[in-house]
């Protein structure tokens, strides 16, 4: 199709080229024929130098027949080289509503909006819509370009004037800018290095919609020896806090896996204090060093509400220090990069909750963490989540969180699809560590689980828990069958019920369905993958 377009297109040049040759030559006459009367082209208003109109409608009805015939032309090119098919195909992109396209174009990736861009003129004025550039995140290939190297053939450079370029343009629509693990890092320093300079070259601050900033350091690398860990320093952690420096009356600031060493951590903090203390809202620090090393100076901001925080950056100092803020929760994170560390003291929390009494804290495992959650007796435990694959209610574990949290637990999740199938015996499942932990808090109303019950479990679970109002459950991990011994509290009608519902999927599920008040089912494995909390 676009070979008969292109023949066309030259078809309607050349005839085009032969009319301006006729056309030159009645002028060349007409003004041989006025010179030999003595009367020059640009004294006769014959010459293409000026042309005059006597009155302006004139102009604008040529204009009107002008494109009454372009517009005949297209319909024309239209019927021959496009389909009825392909028509009401593009009527109906154009019949787009507004904000569809600008949520579209807010999907894709910079490079692709651009082209998008290139299509037509509604939606290149569209590209530049303060909605489609609200979050920013950065890829690999963001602002690169292909140069040739000898031994490694094509690499992705990072291009600086690209990134000018869209700084300049849209830079003043961003809201969030997202840094996800970047394996280049000269890529990476080089889009800091622009975006410093940027921040802090113009009198007027030239983000002033900018309040979220998140970053995340590619910190491991899988070699033949094994992974190796490489944390932020240098060039890199210069140009970093320099971004931050420069960024004005932040909201939210996300940094994880930058695993400082102890003289680069000691004055990380200044930056974001400097600029932003009396106006951040959220910070996270997950994995910011290497170590054991808390950070006191997050108590001296003022507007704080939620602080998530690796184990090993929070000590009993810093949580009493947390009593003067206005923190609301806490956040304690855990996953395979951090260190060990000592739980905070329940003398601490207790005198926090005195000062803070409505303060609550999440405990949370991620990425490939082996070992047992860090329980913290005494705290104030409202949420439970697991973001961990190899994450198992272990007995003691289940002892613990019953213990400890009966008082205040309201949710207990596991993202995430196991690593390994579980076993199907009975002694070796979590159905009965799950039971218990269920009949001992009382304020539990959402439970996500993702290892293997058995349908009698489950129904035991919805019966025991008596504020239970969210439940998830993985289809593929949901054994049909009942395998509990009858205990003595059981009646008899209660026994022959449970037996034989827990054979029966849509009995089961009306029943789950009439006590959590909405129609219940469980969950296929990629519906599960999709679960999100925060």
């Amino acid at each position: 199709m676009w070979r008969y377009v292109f023949t066309d297109f030259l078809e309607y040049v050349s005839e085009s080229l032969a009319q301006e040759g006729t056309g030159s030559e009645d002028v060349n006459s007409n003004s041989n024929n006025n010179s030999h009367n003595g009367i020059s082209d640009r004294d006769s208003g014959g010459g293409r130098e000026e042309v005059k109109y006597e009155d302006e409608n004139d102009f604008e009805e040529e204009e009107e027949e002008e494109e009454e015939v372009e517009g005949k032309d297209v319909d024309e090119r239209k019927s021959t080289y496009y389909s009825e098919d392909d028509e009401e195909l593009l009527e109906g992109w154009s019949a787009i509503p507004d904000i569809i396209l600008e949520d579209i174009l807010s999907l894709l990736s910079p490079k692709y909006r651009h082209q998008c861009s290139m299509v037509c003129r509604r939606w290149y004025r569209y590209f530049y819509s303060a909605r489609v550039w609200e979050a920013f995140t950065l890829n690999d290939r963001s602002f690169t370009r292909k140069k040739f190297n000898l031994y490694l053939g094509y690499q992705h450079e990072s291009d600086p004037r690209k990134v000018q370029l869209c700084l300049a343009r849209v830079g003043s629509f961003f809201k969030s800018i997202i840094i996800p693990p970047i394996k280049d890092y000269f890529n990476l320093y080089e889009f800091l290095r622009v975006l410093g300079y940027f921040l802090n070259f113009f009198d007027n601050y030239p983000m002033p919609h900018l309040k979220t900033f998140h970053f995340t350091f590619h910190c491991e690398f899988w070699e033949h020896s094994g992974v190796s860990i490489h944390g932020t320093g240098g060039d890199i952690l210069d140009k970093m806090k320099k971004v931050i420096g420069s960024m004005k009356n932040m909201k939210e600031i996300h940094l994880a896996n930058l695993m400082l060493d102890m003289k680069d951590a000691s004055d990380f903090i200044d930056p974001i204090y400097k600029v932003s203390g009396d106006s951040l809202q959220t910070l996270s620090l997950v994995n910011c060093t290497n170590d054991v090393f808390p950070f006191p100076m997050i108590a001296q901001m003022s507007a704080l509400q939620k602080l998530v925080i690796s184990s090993n950056n929070i000590d009993d100092e810093s949580v009493l220090l947390f009593a003067g803020t206005q923190l609301t929760e806490i956040q304690i994170v855990e996953d395979h990069l951090t260190p060990s560390s000592i739980p905070i003291s329940p003398a601490t929390w207790s005198f926090l909750l005195e000062m803070i009494p409505y303060i609550r804290v999440v405990l949370r495992t991620l990425g490939r963490l082996r070992r047992d959650m860090m329980q913290q007796p005494g705290a104030p435990v409202y949420s439970v989540i697991h973001e961990n694959p190899r994450s198992q209610l272990r007995p003691a574990v289940a002892m613990q969180i019953a213990d400890l949290y009966h008082k205040n637990l309201e949710l207990f999740a596991q993202l995430k699809l196991p690593r390994v199938h579980g076993s199907r015996s009975f002694t070796e499942r979590i159905d009965s560590n799950l039971l218990m932990m269920v009949k001992s808090c009382p304020k539990l109303h959402t439970l996500i689980i993702k290892e293997r019950l058995s349908t009698a479990s489950l129904l035991l679970l919805v019966h025991e828990a008596k504020n239970l109002k969210k439940l998830y459950v993985r289809k593929n991990a949901l054994l049909r069958k009942y395998d509990w011994p009858r205990l003595p509290e059981w009646s008899d009608s209660f026994y022959k019920w449970l037996k034989r519902t827990s054979y029966d999927i849509n009995s089961l599920e009306d029943y789950i369905s009439e006590v959590l008040d909405y129609r219940w089912h469980p969950l296929t494995d990629k519906q599960f993958k999709l679960l999100s909390l925060m």
